[in-house]
């Protein structure tokens, strides 16, 4: 693991490991294409190139050696940033999960020190017309401790929703009596951009106060509140750090309203 694992971990639940297969064939898929951008970019240097000399007019090659370079440039931006996210996507570490926290690229994250959890959208279902379209599919998952340590997941990396199964639980265990206790007192609780308070919450930058809210649902991705008379506010659970916190203080406002 590249890490000595300190002794008050607990027994290891499950020691998960990049499939070394996947990423074989999407790193040779990756520099296929590569290659194949390459190639084409070259083909049109040479057919721009060409016309440049049949062209008369130096100002006109200038232009267009100009405009080559630039969209050379752009092409090259675009492969670097994809490139980038497609690396972070594919694991190369191994994560081991046990009973008091986990272990992984060398970070050690107790569960008593988890503060927060964002998960990714799992799936994001777009209707068009009479057929229902899987748009997204992501399972990322980051954790937070109260240390400012950060570990990221993918679900290229198997163990992923096991993991995200134990954090959340355990997060909510952590987190919910502190955010209750604040709400009991009048204070506001953040969500990132998101937030619970005495007066109403503020999802997806829309303010509603409580006596507007006639519901919460959670869809496709998505938390939504419901609002008497008006459009409901809604935000991704990906954007939302303790969505479970978030959900289970709307949901107990609303019954006490109710």
């Amino acid at each position: 693991m590249g890490v000595s694992v300190p002794n008050d971990l607990g027994c290891e639940l499950g020691r998960y490991q990049p499939q070394t297969g996947t990423r074989v064939v999407m790193i040779t898929l990756s520099l296929v294409s590569l290659v194949f951008f390459f190639c084409c970019f070259i083909g049109l240097s040479m057919a721009t190139y060409d016309m440049a000399r049949r062209l008369r007019g130096d100002a006109t090659r200038v232009a267009l050696l100009v405009l080559l370079m630039g969209c050379a440039i752009g092409v090259l931006l675009l492969l670097r940033s994809a490139y980038k996210r497609f690396l972070r996507w594919l694991p190369n570490a191994t994560a081991t999960l046990f009973e008091q926290g986990l272990v992984y690229d060398g970070i050690v994250l107790r569960w008593v020190d988890l503060r927060e959890v964002t998960i990714g959208i799992q799936q994001v279902n777009v209707k068009s017309g009479f057929v229902t379209v899987a748009k997204s599919r992501e399972h990322r998952l980051t954790l937070k401790d109260s240390h400012g340590q950060i570990i990221s997941l993918y679900e290229s990396l198997p163990g992923t929703e096991r993991i995200a199964d134990v954090a959340r639980r355990v997060v909510f265990e952590n987190v919910i009596p502190i955010a209750s206790a604040q709400l009991a007192k009048g204070e506001v609780v953040q969500f990132a951009a998101n937030s619970v308070g005495a007066d109403g919450v503020l999802l997806g930058g829309k303010q509603v106060p409580w006596q507007e809210v006639t519901g919460i649902e959670v869809r496709d991705g998505l938390l939504i509140v419901k609002r008497r008379r008006r459009f409901p506010a809604s935000e991704w659970l990906s954007r939302i750090p303790n969505c479970d916190v978030m959900i289970a203080l709307l949901r107990q406002r609303v019954q006490a309203e109710h």
